[in-house]
C-alpha cells in the first residue's frame, strides 16, 4: 500500500522551513542595522502564516489518509479531507498573493521614476484580482458549497475544464509574475553607484523570486 503522505511532510515542511529562514534573516537583518520593520514585512509574515496555515492542514488530512491510493482511503474520511484540503488551497493562495504583494512594496520604496511605480502598481493591483478571483472560485465554483467536499449533496457546480483552465491560468500569470518581480531589481541596482561585487550580491538575492 503506497503511501505519499510522509514524503508529502516532509516536503512541504522543508520548504516552509526555509522561508521561514529567509523570513527571520530579513527582520534580524533590519533590527539589527536599526532600520524600521515596515508594511511589506508584515504582509510578508502574513503570507508565511499563511503558508505554514496551509501545511498544517495538510500534514492533518495525512493522518486519516491523505496521500494514499482512493481504493486505500476510509470512505467516511473523504469528506474531511476534501474539505481540509480545500481549505489548506484557499491559504496556499493567500500566501502567494501575499507575498509578491509584499516585494512589490518594497520595491515601490527603491524606484524613483513614474513608469516603473505605475507598472509596480499594476502588478499590485492585477496580482490582486487574479489571485482573489482564483480564491474566490475555489470555494464559489459549487452552489451550495457543501457540495465541494460532499459530491453527494444536492446542487450544482462549474464545468470542470472552466476551473481548471482557469487555475492554468493563475499558476501562469503567478509564475510570470515572480519573474518579472525578480528581474525588475536589475534595472535599479545595475546604474547603483556601488561596487561590482555588491551588485551582484543585491541582484542575487532580489532574483531568489525566480526559484
Amino acid at each position: 500500500m503506497d503511501d505519499y503522505g510522509p514524503r508529502l511532510n516532509v516536503t512541504i515542511w522543508s520548504l516552509t522551513g526555509v522561508a521561514a529562514l529567509f523570513l527571520a534573516l530579513r527582520i534580524y537583518c533590519k533590527v539589527w542595522r536599526g532600520r524600521p520593520v515596515r508594511w511589506e514585512d508584515a504582509v510578508l509574515v502574513a503570507s508565511w502564516f499563511a503558508l505554514a496555515t496551509s501545511c498544517g492542514l495538510l500534514s492533518v488530512i495525512t493522518t486519516i489518509g491523505y496521500g494514499k491510493h482512493n481504493a486505500d482511503i476510509p470512505p467516511e474520511n473523504f469528506t474531511s479531507i476534501l474539505l481540509v484540503s480545500y481549505i489548506a488551497g484557499f491559504f496556499s493562495i493567500l500566501a502567494a498573493c501575499w507575498s509578491k504583494i509584499s516585494f512589490a512594496i518594497t520595491l515601490l520604496r527603491i524606484v524613483t521614476t513614474h513608469r516603473p511605480k505605475v507598472f509596480l502598481w499594476f502588478i499590485i493591483v492585477s496580482v490582486n484580482l487574479v489571485l482573489g478571483a482564483s480564491a474566490t472560485i475555489h470555494f464559489a465554483q459549487c452552489w451550495p458549497t457543501e457540495r465541494l467536499w460532499n459530491p453527494h449533496s444536492p446542487g450544482s457546480c462549474w464545468p470542470r475544464p472552466v476551473v481548471i483552465h482557469y487555475n492554468i491560468f493563475v499558476a501562469a500569470y503567478s509564475g510570470f509574475m515572480d519573474i518579472v518581480l525578480a528581474l525588475i531589481p536589475w534595472a535599479i541596482v545595475w546604474d547603483a553607484a556601488i561596487s561590482k561585487r555588491e551588485k551582484l550580491s543585491a541582484l542575487f538575492a532580489t532574483s531568489m523570486g525566480i526559484l
